[in-house]
């Protein structure tokens, strides 16, 4: 059989279209894993990984620009109990909803992830110590006051135990300062709960 110029020319036109559209496709999928890499499946947002990427980043800004930077680490207070009560379901909720709350309550340029388990992490770029203590009350207060209705009814409030650091020129690394961190938020834990530890070194 054969083809005149003008059908191979045809048939190369639809080849590298396709291409084009497969390549394009390729990279909206790796696009979309990359993604999910970084982001908690439950909470919607940041995930350990991603934390540690966007935090290393700024500890290197500050050490350059010497901007103030500073951290909050806090979990739940007697999560355990909420799931033997109510179940591991209503658990995931009360985090989601403390997820939400908190993402409302802070800037877009603050990061905020989930660390593990019930606790959670957030950095605060050119933030000082005493701006920090009152976004950790804020935060505090809010997530005192929120609550999860389970199916029957019941209420389910909850409270946290905050940690709260600011970053120092001596810190050679980012656990440094999440160490110092949750020594604060072990003392908020020690000290009743449902409280806030600003560590002054």
């Amino acid at each position: 059989m054969i083809y005149d110029d003008l059908t191979v020319a045809l048939v190369f036109v639809s080849f590298y279209k396709f291409l084009a559209i497969y390549n394009k496709e390729i990279a909206l999928r790796e696009h979309e894993l990359e993604i999910l890499t970084r982001i908690d499946p439950l909470t919607n947002i940041s995930n350990r990984r991603a934390f540690y990427e966007v935090a290393g980043k700024l500890l290197s800004g500050f050490k350059r620009n010497k901007l103030p930077l500073s951290l909050l680490l806090f979990d739940v207070d007697n999560f355990k109990k909420i799931n033997d009560v109510y179940g591991h379901r209503y658990g995931d909720v009360v985090l989601k909803t403390l997820a939400n709350e908190v993402r409302h309550s802070i800037r877009t340029t603050d990061c905020f992830a989930r660390f593990g388990g019930e606790e959670f992490i957030i950095i605060f770029p050119q933030i000082n110590a005493d701006e920090l203590l009152l976004i950790s009350e804020k935060i505090r207060h809010v997530l005192q006051n929120s609550e999860v209705k389970t199916d029957k009814g019941d209420l389910i409030n909850y409270t946290v135990s905050i940690g709260a650091t600011t970053f120092r020129e001596t810190d050679g690394n980012l656990d440094m300062v999440i160490q110092r961190a949750d020594e604060a938020m072990y003392e908020a834990k020690k000290g009743g709960r449902n409280r806030v530890i600003l560590e002054t070194g």
